[in-house]
């Protein structure tokens, strides 16, 4: 008997858990609906509460109340303050009502935040664990399979920073002039230590341009802000640290240009991160790069929660790349350089 009342029980607040994150998600996609809704409930109870106590106050101030007008003067006086009480306390009580939908949302959020942590420290661990030397291959054909499904993860990592930019911050309102962006991966070429891009992705799934241009002109990249990045490591031996270009047509004093790889670049990739890949020894492992096509997408008031955002995805790719090198590097007979 007492466990059908558990169960019972335990499937009650399963139905109202699903109710009210539901109820949520409906208030958090239609936030300006709901209020307006609101709003206008709220407009309409108080039109008709003043209305009634216009016709009380006209009952009250005529001969046949039999009251005086001092007397209906106070209960008019006391009727305005509970008419304000309630008008509060309703306001307070709808208030408490959001938050207790919303309640569910934050917790979510909270915890795919310590979902996310956890995840860049983990990548974190992979690096700092990371020994030289444990891919040493007996023939060509494992070298390549090798080289082959490491290139493939580092692809597949940079489509998931894709899809996480794309999916959150991509919808707009506009059904032409849409919000698009692109990431690619920046790194040194085994082949002739210049840079090149190995893995990218974009709403139309398109090579970037550039990289067909690269075929006859190998150091196209040597200009860019990733160029700079790796300039400025190779002279200081510091960690790298991300920059992030507002407007790319116009650039900041003292800072590097964004200068176009070809024609009309610029006006397509209007706001941009240039994300360094730092293993946990602070060598420089290659470059992420995330273009939109708005203007001031990225902005540098919020240049601490994008260096946060990317860092899980570098810690990742990092330990790919980390990967990718000691394979190349320890069987540089066996393995053809893949890039």
């Amino acid at each position: 008997m007492d466990d059908k009342r558990t169960k019972k029980g335990q499937s009650r607040k399963n139905y109202f858990r699903k109710l009210r994150r539901t109820i949520s998600h409906l208030y958090k996609s239609h936030k300006r609906a709901t209020a307006s809704t609101i709003n206008l409930v709220f407009a309409i109870a108080t039109g008709f509460v003043a209305n009634m106590l216009f016709r009380l106050a006209e009952f009250l101030t005529s001969s046949n109340s039999g009251v005086s007008l001092i007397t209906a003067t106070i209960i008019m006086i006391i009727c305005i303050i509970v008419l304000f009480v309630i008008f509060f306390l309703a306001m307070y009580g709808i208030e408490a009502i959001k938050d207790n939908f919303l309640s569910l949302e934050a917790n979510d959020e909270k915890y795919m935040k310590q979902a996310l942590l956890s995840l860049k420290e983990l990548g974190a661990k992979e690096q700092a664990h990371f020994n030289k030397g444990i891919f040493l291959v007996k023939d060509k054909a494992s070298a390549e399979l090798y080289c082959t499904e490491m290139t493939k993860n580092i692809q597949l990592v940079i489509e998931s920073c894709y899809g996480f930019f794309a999916n959150t911050f991509g919808e707009t309102s506009e059904l032409v002039n849409t919000r698009q962006f692109e990431t690619t991966f920046f790194t040194k070429s085994y082949l002739d230590n210049l840079l090149t891009i190995i893995a990218h992705e974009n709403m139309n799934h398109r090579v970037p341009t550039s990289i067909s241009l690269r075929a006859t002109q190998k150091d196209i990249y040597s200009k860019t802000l990733a160029a700079s990045i790796y300039e400025g490591f190779e002279r200081t031996h510091r960690p790298a640290e991300m920059i992030l270009r507002e407007n790319t047509q116009y650039t900041p004093k003292g800072e590097t240009e964004y200068k176009e790889l070809y024609e009309g670049e610029r006006k397509k990739n209007r706001s941009t991160i240039v994300f360094p890949v730092n293993s946990s020894s602070n060598d420089l492992l290659g470059i992420i790069v995330i273009t939109c096509n708005e203007k001031s997408f990225f902005k540098k008031d919020d240049y601490s929660f994008w260096n946060e955002i990317m860092e899980v995805f570098s810690v990742e790719l990092g330990y790919h790349k980390m990967l990718l090198d000691d394979l190349v590097t320890s069987n540089s007979d066996l393995c053809v350089k893949p890039f």
